[in-house]
């Protein structure tokens, strides 16, 4: 390591009407993925550039679609690393945990809690996406037993659980819901997937596809309603007992995952001095994954690209995708 990576942070300094700030050359919020790849890639490209990641997670890197396996066993916690431990450390990259509260692109810096912030050159926003879940008003969505799969946390949670489920529902029409129901089915759970439209994955298979799928999935030994929704959850003591549907049937459980998808995490492009362009999609940024303002960009999930046979713009979440940006 250099002695320039060594001084990877300016001694903070209080300047009137800001934060106490920090300096470095670029910023990174969010160790996603995305997030540490720039950031690995950035010391590759340029040994003496003072690198900072800022994240409110909680553990390092992980490689998620691996999550899948880590739920039936198959692979052990440290074998979700994205990275060999210590990478940060051994590349000269500071992780601060925080969060950043706001963006002042007018003067190049980030305000985290606290009253303290960073300065920057460059600036990368990774913040990846959220959950979208049960909708609100569905009754006893808060449950003890009703989860939302996306993080690691998550995937602990659920491998606590497994031993006490004789039977689960699973609510989603995508290729994270098949894999979490086909997991269930590893452990012995008699599954429910419960499916809103009538077809599985409709924008990629046609009808013949689906129905290879499904069968599939039926002779594996789970139990497939299409154009089925929750549209309650029935508890005993605050702990769930099973699902109501809109098909007006009521399905016993002791676990209800919901798999339907995310949604990007835009908030810090609403929380910017100046105007970022951004949709309930995301960030839209350029084929070189430029913001609309400059020395602003967005990579990963919270990134919306321009789909050039649509003209909309759309995020490309999907690991692959977070990685080559």
């Amino acid at each position: 390591m250099s002695s320039s990576q060594n001084k990877a942070l300016v001694s903070a300094q209080r300047l009137p009407g800001k934060p106490y700030l920090d300096r470095a050359d670029v910023v990174i919020i969010g160790n996603g993925i995305a997030g540490l790849t720039a950031a690995v890639e950035t010391r590759r490209l340029a040994p003496d550039k003072r690198i900072v990641i800022i994240t409110d997670q909680i553990h390092p890197t992980i490689n998620t679609p691996a999550l899948k396996q880590f739920a039936i066993a198959k692979l052990s916690r440290e074998q979700l690393l994205a990275y060999p431990a210590g990478t940060e450390r051994k590349e000269g990259i500071h992780l601060i945990s925080t969060r950043v509260e706001e963006i002042h692109a007018n003067s190049k810096y980030v305000k985290t809690t606290g009253n303290r912030g960073f300065s920057y050159d460059k600036l990368l926003i990774a913040t990846g996406s959220s959950p979208m879940g049960l909708p609100e008003n569905i009754p006893g969505r808060d449950f003890d037993g009703v989860l939302t799969l996306h993080r690691l946390q998550d995937y602990l949670d659920l491998r606590r659980r497994l031993p006490e489920v004789s039977e689960a529902v699973v609510v989603g029409g995508g290729v994270h819901a098949v894999e979490t129901v086909m997991g269930l089915l590893y452990w012995g759970i008699r599954v429910h997937w419960l499916i809103r439209g009538n077809t599985f994955m409709s924008n990629v298979f046609d009808q013949d596809a689906s129905e290879m799928v499904l069968y599939g999935v039926r002779r594996a030994g789970a139990l497939v309603h299409m154009k089925t929704e929750v549209v309650g959850v029935i508890g005993r003591v605050g702990v769930i007992a099973g699902v109501i549907t809109n098909q007006q049937e009521m399905i016993p459980c002791q676990l209800l995952l919901t798999c339907t998808g995310t949604q990007a995490n835009t908030k810090l492009a609403k929380w910017c001095t100046l105007p970022m362009r951004h949709h309930e999609k995301g960030i839209m940024v350029n084929d070189q994954l430029c913001t609309n303002i400059p020395n602003i960009f967005a990579a990963g999930d919270v990134a919306a690209l321009k789909n050039p046979q649509t003209g909309k713009y759309e995020p490309r979440a999907q690991w692959y995708a977070a990685v080559s940006q």
